[in-house]
């Protein structure tokens, strides 16, 4: 028997076969409804595992319904093979059927899926072929992220190359002016980019993430006999989160399930919609039931209320918050639980007084706890961020106080030392005149040359190069020459290096001599592997005691995976192209880099996190922090027609979005007034989408939730009122006063010191451990 005790909404669930739709609010228990529906599909309705397709947003969640799937299998149908479910992300499965069908579509089965990596290294090879002159492109990140943001829009809404071409070509044919010309321009010119990448892609037998589900979506909607297969093969579909899905993701549910009397489930919670930013829309889950493919079995729709994670004054204070969102099916949460909560508000002079204040509140609670008690352990405690910004200072005021700390944002791979020393090894061979990467090289840790026998190096070089003594030791020569690396080939005629510095650039220089040789001969991937091996990185870090030492290692298998990504492309010229590769990657701050893998929550360390990374997540204790205007408050729709945006007349009807109708665009005067319009529309939706996000941040909480702001944050020239959402839960009465600090007459972040001291205490988390 299962250990789960539905309550009465739960079994009304679960005791109806029938199509449902599940609006499913925060922390009621969604996860244990669907694996619970889905063992009795198996169990009580004699379903094999096999005809049932589960999809989900991410690996982990798909990763952690499969376990719970096979632990309830185990005891109450041993017999059932948990494995032959197919559970997964939507991209996973639309890959699963382009192996099998792809051909059907001109897509190989040995189509490769492009990394990030190869994405960037397709466009390296075509970039210079592409006439740009609406769209400035001088900057080769800017641009690459452009077009690619620009192709991944597209992608999401199912816009094809073909579909921009006659928008541009229909603009083209009125009477418009100066301004739609610019804009039809910008279009004309990113819509052949794309074309021209997807050709690329083709060409070299290639896929990214977005045509997976775009290339599904075709093979079922031009070949029905496919898509009779694959509804035979699934007669029962399960969908999670289904608030998060795109305009793709939901073409290709529905083509899933046609128009006949499918076994569909879907739950999610578009009170926690926040994924809009990345081409998710709210409209896919509220408008379901009235989607034309369920005309014959139109879903029940029911909603889970009775939180379980929460004590009733924190829902008190998180329904208003979602009653006021527009686009919602309204539901408020209902308590299981009984008890008292603490919530409390805190007005800081400075963002930097507001983390000092977190880090001492969370000491103070820390200290104040039984020993035995939940909130003596430091993993009780979250800071949840609106922005990255203020996750830096957090981290220095808890580390200040050393207090353990974790963050789910990793540091960006190419800031990691394992990397930049790998790097920088890379950088020498491949470009020999970069003093600053053998200068890297020199000071990092596996060398220690110390600035004695640099000066020393220094010194030969510019004797060498202007025909100076060598021995001259003037102050005015201690600056590098142009070309370092003669000075370390030539170590032997040096004078003047300490006995432990010449071993060690004797070594360095024999190192770099041979990885040279190799990178004549050699593919850029192996010559990175070689790198690693060399510098016995793998071999220190497995040995390794530091907590710290396995994420390292991860890394550097990350680079080797870069690397590997990178090459697939044909035709590049090698190293050099590879590093350029990660410079520009270094200019767009990491993010074509990919996140790698993420943290999880640490009983003993405090947690530290976006809040669109704490969805899903809990504690019993959660700081709010920057609840300011223009942090966490609306702060207006950004631009829909910028570059890395695909046409918004394609999409808007795709995505629900206000209209910009075509008829617009017949004179500037016109498209200006459609284009406000269209702007005080997005701003709404983009206040839902701020407000959602602060509901979600509130109800991660069981029992305490305490809200702060400052007056001065960076480096602003005046005081920031409070968000919108502050007088909110303020009006509630819910909020204690912890305290509020008068503003100083200046920004003291600009008067007096850094934001962030430049080297802040270490974790204490990491320190216990070396």
């Amino acid at each position: 028997m299962s250990a789960f005790d539905p309550s009465p909404e739960q079994r009304a669930i679960l005791d109806d076969p029938g199509p449902q739709l599940v609006l499913a609010g925060a922390g009621v228990g969604k996860t244990a409804v669907l694996t619970e529906r889905i063992v009795r599909t198996i169990v009580e309705q004699q379903v094999a595992p096999e005809h049932i397709l589960a999809l989900t947003f991410t690996r982990a969640a798909a990763q952690e319904m499969r376990g719970r799937i096979a632990h309830e299998l185990e005891a109450r149908a041993p017999l059932a093979n948990p494995n032959a479910l197919w559970a997964g992300t939507y991209h996973s499965f639309a890959g699963d059927l382009l192996r099998e069908f792809g051909v059907r579509i001109g897509v190989a089965p040995a189509a490769r899926l492009l990394t990030e990596a190869g994405q960037w290294a397709l466009l390296h090879r075509i970039f210079n072929d592409l006439p740009f002159a609406a769209v400035p492109m001088r900057h080769a990140p800017t641009a690459f992220r452009q077009i690619l943001g620009f192709v991944s829009d597209a992608q999401n809404h199912l816009i094809s190359p073909d579909a921009i071409d006659a928008l541009v070509e229909s603009l083209e044919a009125g009477a418009t002016g100066p301004q739609i010309q610019a804009l039809r321009g910008q279009w004309a010119e990113l819509g052949l980019a794309y074309r021209a990448y997807q050709e690329a892609k083709l060409q070299a037998g290639a896929l990214d993430f977005g045509d997976q589900i775009a290339y599904a979506v075709a093979l079922l909607e031009r070949h029905g006999d496919v898509a009779a297969e694959v509804r035979r093969r699934f007669p029962h579909v399960y969908v999670d989160e289904y608030q998060d899905t795109n305009s793709a993701q939901r073409r290709l549910l529905l083509n899933l399930i046609g128009a006949g009397t499918p076994r569909l489930f879907v739950i999610g919670d578009d009170d926690q919609a926040i994924f809009r930013f990345q081409g998710a829309t709210v409209r896919n889950i509220l408008g379901l039931p009235d989607e034309s493919e369920l005309s014959a079995a139109k879903p029940t729709v029911r909603t889970l209320v009775l939180n379980r994670r929460s004590v009733p004054p924190i829902l008190d204070l998180a329904n208003p918050i979602a009653d006021k969102i527009r686009q919602r099916r309204p539901k408020d949460l209902r308590h299981f639980r009984e008890g008292r909560a603490e919530i409390g508000a805190y007005v800081a002079d400075t963002d930097r007084d507001e983390a000092r204040w977190i880090a001492q509140r969370i000491q103070a609670m820390q200290r104040e706890a039984p020993a035995t008690g939940e909130l003596a352990a430091w993993g009780s405690y979250a800071v949840l961020c609106r922005q990255r910004e203020f996750a830096d200072l957090a981290a220095w005021a808890l580390a200040e106080r050393s207090i353990p700390f974790r963050r789910a944002a990793p540091v960006p791979l190419l800031e990691r030392w394992e990397i930049d020393e790998v790097r920088a090894t890379l950088e020498v061979i491949g470009t020999p005149e970069n003093d600053v990467a053998l200068a890297r090289v020199l000071a990092a840790a596996r060398w220690r040359i110390g600035d004695a026998d640099l000066w020393a190096l220094a010194r030969w070089r510019l004797a060498r190069r202007v025909g100076a003594a060598p021995g001259a030791d003037d102050e005015s020569d201690r600056a590098f020459g142009d070309a370092l690396l003669d000075a370390l080939m030539s170590v032997d005629e040096i004078e003047g290096l300490a006995e432990t510095g010449r071993a060690r650039l004797t070594a360095l220089r024999d190192e770099l001599v041979a990885v040279s040789a190799l990178a004549r001969g050699c593919a850029v991937p192996e010559l990175v592997a070689q790198v690693i091996e060399r510098g016995g990185y793998a071999r220190e870090l497995a040995a390794g005691v530091h907590p710290d030492d396995g994420e390292a290692l991860r890394n550097l298998a990350r680079l080797q995976r870069l690397a590997a990504g990178f090459a697939e492309a044909d035709g590049l010229p090698g190293l050099r192209a590879f590093l350029q590769f990660l410079s520009q990657a270094d200019e767009a701050e990491d993010r074509v880099l990919g996140e790698g893998e993420r943290p999880t929550p640490d009983a003993h360390a405090v947690w530290i996190t976006t809040v669109h990374r704490a969805k899903g997540l809990e504690w019993p204790v959660v700081f709010i922090p920057g609840l300011a205007a223009g942090r966490f408050a609306p702060r207006g729709a950004d631009d829909a027609d910028a570059a890395n945006a695909a046409p918004y007349p394609l999409k808007a009807a795709r995505a629900g979005l206000p209209a910009l109708a075509v008829d617009a665009f017949a004179s500037d005067e016109a498209f200006e007034r459609a284009r406000a319009e269209r702007q005080r529309e997005l701003a709404d939706l983009e206040e839902d989408d701020e407000r959602r996000l602060f509901y979600v941040a509130v109800t991660r909480a069981r029992e305490r939730v305490h809200l702060s702001r400052a007056h001065w944050y960076g480096s602003r020239k005046t005081t920031a009122e409070a968000s919108p959402f502050w007088d909110e839960a303020l009006a509630t009465g819910l909020c204690a006063d912890l305290g509020t600090c008068t503003p100083s007459p200046a920004n003291p972040n600009i008067a007096s010191r850094p934001l962030v001291p430049a080297a802040p205490p270490a974790n204490p988390l990491l320190a216990e451990a070396a």
